[in-house]
């Protein structure tokens, strides 16, 4: 019996966060359970065969978390910047059958948050950021007066000014950019570089 209460324990650990904060944790008891739906002859094969598949193929949230806080941050994949790198990279939420996709989206939405300040919503080259905030930035009076008649520091200064108004004005529509751009002081530097690259060189 030390070998199946063994197996019991080691099976329900190793299964510890399954579904968590919608079921009850799994217990030995609740394997145990399981397991004797089958003929008492195979339980305990069954069950050395279940431990060593879920050690291989089990995946914790934990070792989830850290796979994906090593990998947005990895410079072979995202280089020296990655907040660049995962604006400009699309995600994609397709699948039909199962909620399996969307809840690795969820995980990475987090880890994302919390590594760089920004959300997937932000990223995939978003058309707000891509096209809205460089055309109103642009169109700014103060900051065209300012690429004409002065240098690149105080147009700079005028361009910094004319993005926060853009972003305030798109704020009903984009709270969490506004949020980011608020809150986020690498964001806001990431954002106010992008922008400026954009359209002061559209204007020299």
């Amino acid at each position: 019996m030390a070998e199946h209460d063994d197996l019991l324990a080691s099976i329900a650990a190793t299964t510890a966060d399954y579904r968590a904060g919608e079921i009850a944790a799994p217990t030995p008891d609740h394997v145990e359970r399981w397991v004797n739906q089958f003929d008492a002859a195979v339980q305990e094969p069954i069950l050395r065969e279940m431990d060593h598949v879920l050690k291989k193929t089990y995946f914790s949230k934990e070792t989830i978390n850290g796979f994906l806080k090593g990998l947005i941050r990895n410079d072979q994949l995202v280089g020296n910047d990655p907040n660049t790198f995962w604006m400009a990279a699309n995600f994609l939420d397709i699948q039909q059958g199962g909620g399996s996709q969307h809840d690795l989206l969820s995980v990475f939405d987090e880890n994302l948050k919390a590594e760089l300040g920004i959300g997937i919503n932000e990223c995939g080259g978003s058309k707000v950021i891509a096209e809205e905030l460089p055309t109103k930035v642009a169109a700014d009076k103060a900051y065209q007066n300012a690429m004409k008649n002065s240098d690149k520091q105080n147009a700079r200064i005028e361009h910094d000014k004319a993005l926060e108004r853009a972003v305030i004005e798109l704020l009903t529509d984009h709270t969490e950019l506004f949020k980011q751009f608020s809150d986020n002081p690498s964001f806001k530097k990431w954002l106010s570089e992008t922008i400026f690259a954009a359209t002061y060189a559209d204007a020299s």
